[in-house]
């Protein structure tokens, strides 16, 4: 429910990961910060039984390469 909340209001988001109660999401490039920080906002105030807490951070190359080492491991 949840997921798809976030994907009808930016439709360029995939799930990257989901642990218990988290769940990162990726989201295109394309989507400016202000949008990606407002939708949260946003989906916050609705679902305010569902989200605790929410991040948004930009990838920094570190992020890139453990996403190929981990892709490797996996192969």
């Amino acid at each position: 429910m949840f997921i798809n909340y976030i994907k009808q209001r930016i439709p360029v988001t995939d799930v990257k990961e989901e642990h218990n109660k988290r769940i990162n999401f990726r989201v295109s490039t394309t989507v400016p910060l202000y949008k990606m920080f407002s939708v949260s906002a946003k989906t916050r105030e609705e679902l305010e039984n569902i989200i605790e807490d929410y991040t948004i951070i930009q990838v920094i190359l570190d992020d890139v390469f453990v996403y190929f080492a981990k892709i490797q491991e996996e192969n």
